[in-house]
């Protein structure tokens, strides 16, 4: 594909697979390369996939059932693409680590992006391996033991100099998700008998700390990072552990220091986003976990000057970016849910009215409405599905 420097941004003509696709990251994804001219195939075990609805999605492959490797890699064989450049892009964790574990196979026919190896990928995923390495490192970490039958007891019963409340996190969720608040030793003794104390699920412990989440999106080549962006949490809508509702980028400071330090240290390769904690009565930086794939405020980088999934594209297609993208600092995004609260934000507000549909990323939604008003739709027919009309009407009547 023959390119000049004026294009190198353009992607007219690369149709792009994501193979284990998912819906949300998925449909972020395809809001930062789909004005660029890209178009999308879209492999899942979803056949009802609001992303398929994107205007950038030109087809959705569905397999069902437990497939194994070779379902997928056979899956892939069979689509037929015409096209200029055809780029294999995983956007979840199981499909990172697919591409990384299949690479050479896929690259006899796919370009793709630049990956950590399969093994760093399930390091970085798995939250106390993680702790583990970055502890030896001497990273600040916020204290944190696994969650067995001797660390609960010694807990409870005051020994371990732990105190209340604790936050009980699973190794190995994502985006926030089984997150507990644990206030005193009857409910962490509790929650480990009905959970890992039958082997359901492995946890970590730590103390719960007020303070705010912090996030450095980068992009690597041989642990040194090339282009990042960084975010701090301005406000949170429903569980704290969830995305924030409205973010600032601000310069990265030590939460890149400790970032580069980490990212070295794992000798990475492509993205990930990296999370940490301001405890706020100390203002201590804490590591907290590293996102081994693309993450929900992707989008959100690239309206500060990062577009990360068309980083990983044009090294796969073999460009540099000359220079390297850099973040706008004080660059304010807020989910429409956050509209409310940001009306009342003073400084936050002034930001985001400057650019008001990209900083809200209802600019991306009026180019694209269909998978939303497809969402939409499939929640509104579910409501109405004979179950719930079923549980309604007992409701009623009781």
């Amino acid at each position: 594909m023959n390119l000049t420097d004026s294009s190198k941004s353009s992607l007219e003509g690369v149709t792009i697979i994501v193979p284990l696709a998912d819906e949300g990251l998925s449909l972020r994804m395809m809001r930062c390369l789909g004005p660029h001219g890209a178009r999308f195939v879209l492999v899942s075990r979803s056949p009802d996939s609001a992303a398929s609805k994107s205007r950038y999605c030109e087809r959705l492959v569905h397999l069902s059932g437990a497939l194994s490797d070779e379902a997928w890699m056979n899956c892939l064989d069979q689509i037929e693409i015409d096209g200029d450049a055809v780029v294999v892009l995983p956007v979840t964790t199981a499909g990172f680590q697919f591409v990384a574990r299949n690479r050479v196979a896929l690259s006899d026919r796919f370009q793709l992006p630049p990956l950590a190896e399969e093994s760093t990928l399930k390091l970085a995923s798995d939250k106390w391996r993680l702790f583990e390495l970055a502890d030896q490192a001497g990273l600040p970490l916020i204290r944190s033991v696994v969650m067995n039958a001797e660390s609960v007891a010694e807990i409870v019963d005051g020994t371990d100099g732990f105190p209340f409340p604790l936050l009980i996190k699973p190794t190995d969720r994502e985006h926030g998700r089984g997150f507990r608040k644990c206030d005193g030793a009857g409910a962490l003794q509790s929650f480990y008998d009905e959970t890992a104390g039958r082997g359901q699920g492995e946890f970590i412990i730590q103390p719960f700390l007020d303070g705010y989440d912090v996030s450095v999106s980068a992009f690597c080549s041989s642990g040194q990072i090339r282009a990042h962006a960084t975010w701090e949490a301005q406000f949170y809508g429903g569980e704290h552990y969830t995305i924030p509702r409205c973010i600032q980028f601000r310069d990265g400071g030590e939460n890149l220091e400790i970032t580069s330090r980490l990212l070295a240290l794992l000798d990475w390769e492509g993205v990930c986003d990296i999370d940490l904690f301001v405890d706020r009565r100390t203002g201590k930086t804490f590591l907290l976990e590293v996102n081994a794939r693309f993450w929900a405020n992707v989008v959100a980088c690239s309206v500060a000057g990062v577009n990360f999934p068309l980083l990983m594209c044009q090294a796969a297609l073999g460009r540099t970016p000359q220079p390297w993208p850099a973040q706008v600092d004080g660059t304010v995004f807020c989910y429409p849910r956050g509209l409310p609260r940001l009306m009342t934000s003073g400084e936050n507000f002034w930001r985001a009215a400057r650019r008001p549909l990209s900083s809200t990323g209802l600019d991306r939604f009026l180019a694209d409405p269909f998978p939303e008003l497809f969402k939409a739709r499939r929640k509104f027919c579910r409501s109405f599905s004979r179950p719930n009309l079923d549980q309604t009407r007992r409701a009623l009547s009781s």
